[in-house]
């Protein structure tokens, strides 16, 4: 998902074999993010559940972001233009992923959401604008404009320092309004309610903080950061960084979501540091895979993020609404996992294929 294919094929296999940790991570942090939405234990465990879609599973996102981040501003060190053809590659897939995903939109809020047809129209709009048109969808918009204000950042010669400042700053913000919304709401300024009525009126403008502002910025500011050597360290200090990062984040979800601080679980203040040392391991991971499967697992992480969802509509729709049958979240990500790879595997083959060659379009 990171780099989505703006990298011409003919070098793809030779310029990133030497990031063969980062294929393999970005691998297991797709299935994370199947994980996010499928939430998998739910009818089994909720503490389970939480501790892994709520802690665990959200470094993929931030792990996306980075690995983003650091490609592109590789690349345009080498090509000038070559962020502006980026940025107009990711509004393509997400133009054409969100007409892919329209049925499922108009399913949601016509059926699910019984809304009328002006209201959808509207409502289908706004969020393609301002948040996203549909679940994973949002990463595009957020990327696009995340690596467009780092781009900024570069070209009115900030210092990686005060960025830095300006990203922490940015994500501290869209943090207050999230896992920190408890707190945040409790602050002097907040007991006024022309205040509170102004602030909550533009946070519910935008939706979410989750977006290339408040949250994609930080960790794609963090990738070209890890591009020009920064936040390199020793394997042993990275994997030992991860896990004290993780068991802080452990503690820190746990508790705010505990004590009903948090309002939502996008944005944990662990999850920068934790991104620092996890994709320190990615790019010190050595592995006798070979290139080519890397690149399978590097189309197969697009792909599986791309479709996923769909597999857990249809589930939701058809299995469990039409057909009756008992939901069980185990089952339901089995079938999403399955189909998600299954379609991996067609993919892959038709793309192979003359009549078929063109499906490669929709993953790069």
């Amino acid at each position: 998902m990171a780099e989505m294919g703006v990298e011409k094929r003919e070098i793809e296999k030779s310029r990133f074999v030497q990031y063969k940790g980062i294929d393999i991570f970005k691998f297991v942090m797709a299935i994370l993010i199947v994980m996010i939405h499928a939430q998998p234990f739910t009818s089994v465990n909720e503490t389970i559940n939480q501790l892994v879609v709520d802690c665990i599973a959200r470094m993929a996102v931030p792990f996306f972001f980075v690995t983003s981040g650091f490609f592109v501003f590789k690349k345009a060190e080498e090509k000038p233009g070559y962020i502006k053809r980026y940025c107009f590659r990711m509004l393509k897939l997400y133009l054409i992923w969100s007409m892919i995903y329209l049925p499922f939109n108009l399913y949601e809020c016509v059926i699910v959401q019984e809304m009328n047809l002006k209201k959808t129209i509207y409502d289908i709009l706004w969020r393609s604008v301002i948040s996203g048109s549909y679940m994973q969808l949002w990463y595009f918009p957020a990327l696009i404009v995340a690596v467009l204000l780092v781009q900024l950042c570069v070209k009115c010669k900030m210092k990686d320092t005060l960025m830095l400042l300006v990203g922490a700053g940015l994500y501290i913000v869209g943090l207050s309004y999230q896992a920190w919304h408890g707190f945040f709401m409790q602050l002097s300024f907040m007991q006024n309610e022309n205040v509170a009525e102004a602030v909550n009126g533009l946070f519910g403008l935008i939706i979410t903080t989750r977006n290339g502002v408040f949250f994609g910025f930080l960790f794609v500011l963090l990738g070209r950061m890890a591009a020009r050597g920064k936040f390199l360290f020793p394997l042993k200090t990275s994997i030992c960084g991860f896990l004290i990062c993780l068991l802080w984040g452990v503690v820190e979800t746990q508790y705010l979501l505990t004590n009903k601080i948090a309002w939502d679980k996008d944005m944990w203040l662990f999850l920068p540091f934790l991104s620092v040392f996890l994709f320190s391991m990615a790019l010190q991971i050595k592995s006798k895979m070979l290139d080519k499967r890397c690149y399978v697992l590097r189309k197969a992480s697009v792909i599986i993020f791309l479709v996923h969802v769909a597999y857990e509509v249809i589930y939701r729709a058809v299995v469990i609404k039409f057909v009756g049958g008992v939901y069980h979240s185990i089952a339901a990500f089995g079938f999403v996992i399955t189909m998600s790879l299954l379609s991996v595997l067609i993919i892959c083959v038709l793309e192979q294929t003359k009549y078929f060659a063109w499906i490669r379009k929709l993953f790069e």
